[in-house]
């Protein structure tokens, strides 16, 4: 089975710490199209009790594409801190965020906070009740069109979505093993953002405190 997981290797002039990568982490300019009803310069979680969420394991049905392999990733995994890219074809706010993507997993690379046997997952998703659902052929080829080379798949149920409470594309979230969500944005936000998300991660769960919901 398919783990979604991608070992980010730096150059042989580097002395970068090891970090697994495979999929979604992102940042773009503000762009509109696809954010109904919220505010696409919104970032974080707001700021009420329930801001770490507990979700039910699901299974993204990840396809052959550039860094993807066709099988399956749960969300949550076993021992893995994940961020997770709930994304939209012909959404250009969804589609900015995809240029930010190389950004955002080197600095992961480079980052002093994350050990060497610490790991983080992406994943980009993609709602077949989102627009018209793309064939295989027809995802993979907008992925390599965008840049994509990490692992994307369907949600076609809508199980993911409906456990971590989507509402909106483009949306990331991180969270760990447990399900608890300690981070979301909805529509823009930055790589070192999302860095910043992850380590807080990282630390939040080595720790065993509760996600916070905040940048």
């Amino acid at each position: 089975m398919f783990d979604g997981r991608e070992t980010i290797r730096a150059p042989s002039s580097a002395h970068r710490r090891a970090v697994v990568l495979s999929v979604g982490a992102i940042a773009l300019t503000p762009l509109s199209g696809c954010l109904e009803g919220t505010d696409p310069g919104s970032d974080g979680d707001d700021d009420s009790d329930d801001a770490a969420r507990e979700a039910s394991s699901d299974e993204v049905e990840t396809i052959d594409a550039t860094g993807s392999t066709a099988g399956t990733v749960a969300v949550p995994a076993a021992e893995r801190i994940q961020l997770v890219n709930f994304t939209r074809r012909l959404c250009p706010t969804s589609e900015g965020l995809l240029t930010e993507i190389d950004d955002a997993r080197a600095e992961l690379a480079e980052s002093e906070s994350i050990e060497a046997d610490e790991t983080v997952d992406t994943l980009s998703v993609i709602d077949g009740d989102s627009d018209e659902r793309p064939t295989e052929e027809e995802l993979a080829e907008w992925w390599d069109d965008h840049d994509g080379d990490w692992p994307i798949g369907f949600d076609d149920d809508g199980s993911l979505s409906d456990a971590l409470e989507i509402a909106v594309r483009p949306t990331t979230v991180v969270l760990d093993d447990a399900g608890t969500v300690h981070w979301r944005t909805e529509g823009d936000t930055s790589a070192s953002n999302l860095v910043s998300a992850v380590e807080t991660a990282l630390e939040g769960s080595s720790d065993g405190g509760d996600g916070d919901g905040e940048t």
